[in-house]
């Protein structure tokens, strides 16, 4: 059987070594390893073996000419999903032939992918939907969520409802929807049946009435709670995009490292290079770190705080 002219090419312009500077001697070999076995089952047609090979070249030591043959051989699978998140991040990361390629790639696949959106009659405090092995909140609902065709499940639970789940098929080019229903309570929070009305107990003299409960220091408190997520959420704004610059820094240095580096024997400006790289990946782990921190932080403090201030203000004086 005659192979798509896609593969065709990249068998030709991509099946390249991969570059990699910031991992250990063994590491590399290792990497290396895998790299070429994966190639050598690719032309031997056993594409599913040749995806666990560059799979794990890739997790070793990830290289952009690696995920770009990872990328071929998912498509090469069907699971277009997989291949088109893959060829996508090639194309932010690549140059010259291979983004050309993986922006071709993306485009031709992009009609192709299967899309799922959860939508649920009602939004159970602390809903939590799992789609397949990947765990989501309630801000997921409504979105178009790309998957790979086949079969796939979805699994819902909220404290104190009983759990819901639903398996179902998508295939290539399709939008399936679901509607997750009403989650019923729990046995465990079930009201119990009713009872004969107990004797009301005798009058007792009239307490003296509570101190008026200040609302303007909840208030007071929400506001400030809510200043402090504003604070963090764009901390971690910041943090995310300082991790994508260092992130593409350190692609870049590889790049230019490989002019440097023949046979994998670098000058000092190759060696010089290597070490900004290897910087560079360091910051930008950090600046994930931070942001992702930062974003969640500032997420959970102005959530809580709204819920707080609604708690303060209703029934005293309306929501508004």
């Amino acid at each position: 059987m005659k192979r798509p002219l896609f593969v065709a090419i990249v068998l030709a312009g991509c099946f390249t070594a991969p570059v990699v500077t910031a991992q250990s001697g063994n590491e590399r070999a290792l990497a290396e390893a895998f790299f070429q076995d994966g190639r050598r089952l690719f032309d031997e047609g056993k594409v599913a073996e040749a995806c666990a090979k560059f799979g794990e070249s890739q997790r070793i030591a990830p290289a952009v000419g690696t995920l770009l043959n990872l990328a071929v051989c998912h498509e090469k699978q069907g699971l277009l999903a997989t291949a088109w998140a893959e060829f996508t991040t090639v194309s932010a990361q690549a140059s010259g032939e291979r983004k050309a390629f993986a922006q071709e790639r993306v485009r031709a696949i992009e009609p192709l992918v299967p899309k799922v959106v959860v939508s649920a009659e009602e939004v159970a405090p602390g809903m939590q939907i799992k789609l397949d092995a990947t765990s989501m909140s309630e801000g997921a609902l409504g979105s178009s969520i790309p998957v790979d065709p086949g079969e796939h499940s979805v699994e819902v639970s909220a404290p104190d409802r009983k759990p819901w789940s639903r398996k179902f098929q998508v295939g290539a080019g399709k939008t399936e929807t679901l509607v997750i229903p009403r989650l019923e309570p729990s046995a465990a929070t079930t009201p119990a049946p009713a009872t004969a009305p107990v004797p009301a107990p005798a009058p007792t003299p009239a307490a003296q009435p509570a101190a008026p409960v200040d609302q303007g220091v909840q208030k007071s408190d929400a506001g400030s709670q809510r200043t402090l997520g504003y604070v963090a959420l764009g901390v971690g704004v910041l943090g995310v995009a300082a991790g994508s610059y260092f992130g593409v820094r350190t692609f870049s240095k590889r790049d230019d490292a490989d002019a440097h580096c023949p046979n994998k024997r670098c000058d000092d400006t190759g060696s010089a290079l290597i070490e900004d790289a290897r910087d560079a990946a360091t910051l930008s782990t950090i600046a994930f770190g931070v942001g992702i921190v930062g974003v969640a932080a500032g997420s959970w403090l102005l959530l809580t705080a709204d819920a707080s201030s609604e708690s303060a203000y209703v029934g005293v004086s309306g929501r508004f």
